[in-house]
């Protein structure tokens, strides 16, 4: 029986690096195929998959036992590569140059398969999770329906239905869309291409940067952080259509308990809120860390000595400002894309000292918010990046934060 959330388990007890890199090298294919077949650019998906496995490591914490991590991986590397497409404002080339074509593809590629994978991970997301959780496992992940059983709790026989049916409505989906074909052909063509490998370095990379061991471009955080509001209006959405509002029928009288209803609005609120909030301290964390390892290992003492340089690629820029900074990206095709993100008056450096000099890297904090703040259900609020490079935001019911504060500092 598959082992993937025993390595959770050890994931987040111990924060094992072993466990943490053992998935991201049973599921990098995966991620990366489900990428390249959206952007169709080698180098977009290789950040692609980064930002779905940093945000796994992120939400470990939060997937249930019986959790398909390979669907849950399939969904998210959706989400990144949608928002990645979404923030660089234009539609990547379905078909890549002739010569990448040739490095990539078959030279004879099957015209069924060319016509459906740039919809294919589009209808996955759309189909139920039991599904979706069948197709990924049996032609992704090239299990036999014994072993979808087993992955899903459900007999050999209802695997293989399962499997039937999604097929069905994938069919549906591709002749809505103009690609007429039958199950059989889409099952076909699936098991035969729908497996891409990653390139071999990109294993030790993402984990490196899931693990916060390592300096992660500014282009995958800001992945990171669109894809994580993506996330969670779409969880907030599904809660709403499930019911979140009950009507309580009194005789002749309606009451609508809207109580939930607020507190998931809440919930998502401050979810996006702190998302934001995140991505913005990981910008500076991230050019500390950089700073850190050009000056031998020493922090800077103030966010206007950063240089991110070194870390965008050839021909993009960074300009700092004390309200609004600007990250400019210079695309593959020639065009620039601006990027606004936090000004250099949002947050602080608390910690100024050596790197190596810091004890408990996980709870101490490097970084913080200026400005404490107001959640939406009324509780005050802060962010902070920490020495071994993960952020959080910390809510408490007082304006207070010394006391919490002080426990997070380097003696």
């Amino acid at each position: 029986m598959n082992d993937d959330m025993e390595l959770v388990r050890d994931y987040i007890s111990r924060h094992s690096e072993p466990a943490f890199a053992t998935l991201v090298s049973r599921y990098i294919n995966l991620v990366y195929a489900t990428a390249f077949r959206q952007v169709r650019d080698p180098h977009l998906a290789e950040e692609i998959t980064q930002a779905t496995f940093i945000i796994f490591a992120r939400k470990a914490h939060t997937l249930g036992p019986r959790t398909i991590l390979a669907s849950w991986l399939h969904r998210t590397a959706v989400f990144a590569a949608t928002d990645a497409l979404k923030s660089q404002r234009r539609r990547l080339q379905r078909e890549q140059k002739a010569h990448m074509q040739s490095e990539i593809h078959p030279a004879t590629p099957d015209p069924v398969w060319e016509a459906i994978a740039p919809l294919l991970d589009r209808a996955l997301v759309q189909l139920g999770e039991k599904d979706r959780q069948a197709v990924v496992l049996h032609f992704f992940e090239k299990k036999n329906f014994a072993s979808v059983g087993v992955a899903l709790g459900v007999s050999e026989d209802t695997a293989r239905k399962r499997t039937s049916r999604a097929l069905e409505k994938l069919r549906k989906f591709f002749a809505r869309h103009g690609v007429p074909s039958s199950t059989a052909v889409i099952a076909g063509v699936m098991a035969a291409n729908s497996a891409h490998a990653a390139p071999a370095v990109l294993v030790k990379a993402t984990t490196t940067a899931a693990m916060a061991h390592g300096t992660v471009s500014l282009s995958t955080l800001a992945f990171v952080k669109g894809t994580l509001k993506l996330m969670a209006w779409t969880k907030a959405k599904t809660a709403l259509v499930t019911g979140t509002v009950v009507l309580l029928a009194v005789g002749t009288t309606s009451i609508f308990v809207t109580h939930e209803l607020k507190v998931k609005r809440q919930e998502k609120q401050l979810e996006e809120i702190s998302a934001t909030k995140k991505y913005d301290a990981g910008v500076w964390a991230s050019g500390m860390e950089l700073y850190a390892r050009q000056h031998h290992g020493q922090y800077p003492a103030s966010l206007d000595q950063l240089d991110y340089s070194t870390n965008l690629s050839p021909g993009s820029v960074f300009v700092p400002g004390p309200n609004r900074s600007v990250i400019v990206f210079k695309m593959g095709d020639g065009r620039t894309l601006p990027y606004a993100v936090t000004g250099t008056n949002d947050f602080e450096i608390v910690l100024s000292d050596a790197h190596s000099r810091v004890i408990n890297p996980g709870s101490t904090i490097v970084l913080r918010e200026r400005q404490t703040w107001r959640t939406p259900e009324g509780r005050w609020a802060r962010t902070y990046a920490f020495a071994d490079g993960h952020r959080e935001v910390h809510v408490q019911s007082d304006q207070d934060f010394d006391p919490w504060e002080k426990r997070h500092m380097n003696p």
